[in-house]
């Protein structure tokens, strides 16, 4: 499986529990811990998939995941 979704079932495997959500942009997939090494790799050698990272504010946490252009996203928390 590709795609987010490919990305999803990864973290599930890892033991990961993420949430379903939707924000402005998008519909994402929202997990409370660091991306797990396998799921980067997956998304970097996916081409359909954007990689994106941002940085915390006061009301945000930072976090680091893939973009799709389905207006499907993964997130996790980024590591400190």
């Amino acid at each position: 499986m590709t795609g987010i979704q490919g990305l999803v079932s990864l973290a599930k495997e890892h033991g990961l529990s993420g949430s379903f959500g939707e924000w402005s942009k998008r519909d994402v997939w929202w997990f409370d811990e660091s991306m797990p090494a396998e799921v980067r790799a997956a998304g970097q050698k996916d081409t359909s998939l954007e990689y994106f990272s941002t940085e915390g504010t006061p009301h945000n946490r930072a976090d680091e995941g893939f973009l799709d252009g389905h207006k499907l996203a993964i997130s996790f928390a980024r590591a400190k």
